[in-house]
């Protein structure tokens, strides 16, 4: 009697516990986000952990977007934080100004963009600001800086304009 009550409990153990599995199963929940951090780069890397599994791996919100598969996979909650995550990348600068110089050979002042890649432009504040695409690849300060040495090198040319007349 005592092993038919056993094995009962053992049997409704197993059916709870691989109920409760095909019930995550239905959910499209096979993965879990366990871990957000940024990688050396300064970009947003998510640690996935794969439910019922050891398994753990890596990759960018905006991977996770681009795979149906991995998306499906995750929970709704999870999804909202990923589309987040992957939307904040979007938005971020792909340039930034990382020196200025004066150039001697057009007298004005010469900023170094850096891309995201590492390729490396010398632009003045003119040849930047006539480039709208280029503006919106900048942060708000690199913008305002660079319409800010705009403005100035013009008063520089109205003056000087007023001196000769």
């Amino acid at each position: 009697m005592f092993k038919k009550i056993s094995s009962l409990i053992e049997y409704i153990g197993w059916l709870y516990k691989t109920q409760n599995e095909l019930q995550k199963y239905n959910q499209g929940s096979i993965f879990r986000i366990s871990k957000i951090r940024k990688n050396k780069n300064n970009e947003v890397v998510l640690h996935i952990k794969v439910i019922n599994k050891l398994d753990v791996f890596l990759r960018k919100p905006s991977e996770i977007v681009a795979n149906d598969y991995l998306l499906e996979g995750f929970s709704k909650k999870d999804i909202r934080m990923i589309t987040y995550l992957a939307t904040q990348e979007l938005h971020k600068p792909t340039h930034k100004i990382t020196s200025h110089h004066h150039d001697d050979e057009l007298d004005k002042i010469a900023f170094t963009l850096t891309k995201k890649d590492g390729k490396t432009y010398n632009m003045t504040a003119d040849q930047v600001s006539q480039d709208k695409e280029l503006i919106n690849k900048l942060s708000q300060q690199d913008a305002h800086r660079i319409g800010y040495q705009l403005a100035i090198e013009q008063m520089i040319l109205e003056n000087n304009l007023m001196k000769k007349l």
